[in-house]
């Protein structure tokens, strides 16, 4: 279950932070009140950056037709580097190698 300043966020928003001390915290959840300090909103380029960022960790990968423009150039030397599996991005799908895993954060920067 997600925890309750989670749950108040919209999709077009990233929580800034809760407050700092517990105690304010749980009063403004007892209240039905947002705990969270602040809110920054996030762009359309932060929202596909989000969503690559997360679904290319997954087992399964992603499909290459999911991302926001196409990266050809990109993915071709992320494959030549080990960071995608080459048989996957055949079949249309961005799969993370174990290396890739270590070094996703640099391999979506590049995707994105």
């Amino acid at each position: 279950m997600a925890p309750a300043s989670a749950a108040t966020a919209k999709p077009s928003e990233r929580n800034g932070g809760g407050t700092s001390l517990p105690r304010a915290y749980a009063a403004r959840l007892a209240a039905g009140e947002d705990p969270a300090a602040e809110r920054e909103p996030l762009t359309a380029a932060d929202l596909d950056l989000e969503a690559v960022m997360l679904r290319v960790r997954l087992a399964d990968g992603m499909p290459i037709a999911d991302l926001p423009e196409p990266r050809t150039a990109a993915i071709a030397t992320l494959v030549a580097d080990g960071i995608l599996d080459g048989r996957a991005a055949i079949g249309g799908r961005l799969l993370l190698t174990l290396r890739g895993r270590l070094l996703a954060d640099a391999a979506v920067r590049q995707l994105t």
